[in-house]
């Protein structure tokens, strides 16, 4: 999530969702970048902290999945 997301409170539903999830044992890693938009990982060819994000997302992914 980017910090400048509307979905970011600890109020609202990113974070909301995240630890629902995590009650039910779902695997989440919930991260905040700072300064950047919602959607971050859509500008990965232009910003490096959103490529950075992405293949953050994708190595979790591959973490979880391979169990």
């Amino acid at each position: 999530m980017g910090s400048h997301e509307i979905l970011v409170d600890d109020d609202d539903d990113a974070v909301r969702l995240a630890s629902r999830a995590a009650d039910h044992d779902v695997a989440v890693e919930p991260q905040v970048w700072p300064g950047v938009p919602h959607v971050l990982q859509g500008f990965a060819a232009l910003l490096d902290d959103a490529d950075r994000a992405l293949n953050s997302a994708a190595a979790f992914l591959e973490r979880t999945w391979a169990g």
